[in-house]
């Protein structure tokens, strides 16, 4: 019996056990002291990890010495060595360096341009496939000629518009269940999510949009009562709010092909009880409309990119139902128009967009059927031809098309 008591003792402590329960409670007394300091304003923990990472940086340094003196920035400022690292990193990535390392700065500012123009890419979200309207989204990487799906919209429109602003992509109006929309979604390239944001002042399908200085321009469309809008509005990201501009100077219009170049937003052809040949570009820093010369001939549906300093026009309807495979380039030095290679096929409501010196071209209707294309080309102007790209996961026309870099 008296065995059996000694057996059940509990038995000593060992020395290791009794420093594991010492360096516990050191821990939880650090811990304590570390949130007394932080809510007493004297710490921070952003500082304690910066300090503590330099701490044992330098100590590995010792235990381990880099014979090489070069700094991250001597490494990093021949262009064939940071262009491809900042490539692969992504835009984001490189932007985030350049506003934490000054040591960098003034490199990353010299690819910039060159990273933007490798990693942006074409996202292609809603229209209809010919009966159904559309909630699906998907991007096409030039870098390697493959279309990726991506999370769709939350509501099916078709008719709608939009451009990439902000960090974002902001997706307007349209029509939905017989309905003209004023609401906007926006989707985040970070987190792969859409979310609301403020609606617009009026209700509209196929306004002329685009993106320049950091803010979203809509003009025209057509309202909910069927009538032809020349209202302007414009979109703050930073202040999330909307803001009535001066209605257009030039002919309301709906289905005009839009494109920005050099602070301006140039508006071709359009419909107004008619396919439009006249054009008129809107000065973003002057706020004032100009009269442009007019196309060869008038079209609605059209799509529209700057590309080298020019504005190229593709495809859309022409008078009589015909739909174009025309093209023709605007010179806004020389005010003149000038034909180019025609299209591979008649397209109308199609999505266009320049990426990297080329001119890209997707999707849209094609006659004798009216059925939704799935096809995409490329122009590169330095030869002068058209090529075929691989077709899109989704055929779509009335579509929304804008170039983002993530």
């Amino acid at each position: 019996c008296h065995q059996q008591q000694q057996q059940q003792l509990p038995a000593p402590p060992t020395p290791s056990s009794c420093w594991r329960a010492a360096l516990a409670e050191l821990r939880e007394e650090n811990a304590a002291l570390l949130d007394c300091l932080v809510a007493a304003g004297v710490l921070s923990f952003e500082t304690l990890r910066a300090r503590l990472h330099r701490r044992r940086f330098s100590a590995a340094l010792r235990a381990y010495p880099v014979c090489c003196s070069a700094s991250l920035s001597d490494i990093m400022a021949p262009v064939s060595v940071s262009l491809p690292l900042a490539s692969f990193a992504g835009l984001p990535a490189a932007r985030s360096l350049e506003a934490t390392c000054r040591e960098i700065l003034s490199t990353i500012r010299v690819i910039s341009d060159a990273v933007w123009r490798a990693c942006v890419k074409l996202y292609v979200c809603g229209g209809n496939d010919g009966g159904e309207f559309l909630s699906s989204m998907e991007r096409f990487d030039p870098a390697t000629g493959e279309w990726e799906e991506l999370p769709p919209m939350p509501e099916q429109r078709h008719g709608a518009f939009g451009a990439a602003v902000g960090g974002c992509l902001y997706v307007c109006g349209g029509m939905a269940r017989a309905e003209t929309l004023s609401s906007v979604e926006c989707f985040d390239p970070v987190t792969g999510t859409w979310a609301v944001a403020p609606p617009m002042l009026t209700a509209r399908i196929g306004a002329a949009t685009a993106a320049a200085a950091g803010l979203l321009y809509v003009c025209g469309g057509c309202s909910d009562g069927g009538y032809t809008l020349n209202s302007v509005e414009r979109f703050d990201p930073e202040a999330m709010t909307w803001e009535l501009l001066p209605p257009m100077r030039i002919q309301a219009r709906y289905w005009a092909a839009v494109a920005v170049a050099s602070k301006h937003l140039y508006l071709f052809g359009g419909y107004c009880q008619g396919a439009l040949s006249s054009a008129g570009r809107y000065g973003t820093v002057s706020g004032v409309w100009e009269t442009l010369p007019p196309m060869s001939q008038p079209r609605s549906g059209a799509v529209a990119a700057a590309l080298s300093g020019h504005l190229y026009v593709c495809g859309g309807e022409g008078p009589d139902e015909l739909y174009l495979n025309y093209v023709e380039v605007y010179d806004p030095a020389g005010g003149a128009w000038q034909p180019a290679p025609p299209l591979s096929l008649p397209r109308s409501a199609a999505v266009a967009t320049a990426i990297a010196g080329r001119l890209y071209v997707c999707g849209g209707d094609e006659l004798p059927d009216g059925r939704a294309l799935g096809s995409a080309e490329c122009f590169d102007p330095v030869t002068g031809t058209w090529q075929e790209l691989a077709p899109m996961h989704q055929p779509r026309a009335l579509a929304i098309g804008a170039p983002f870099c993530w």
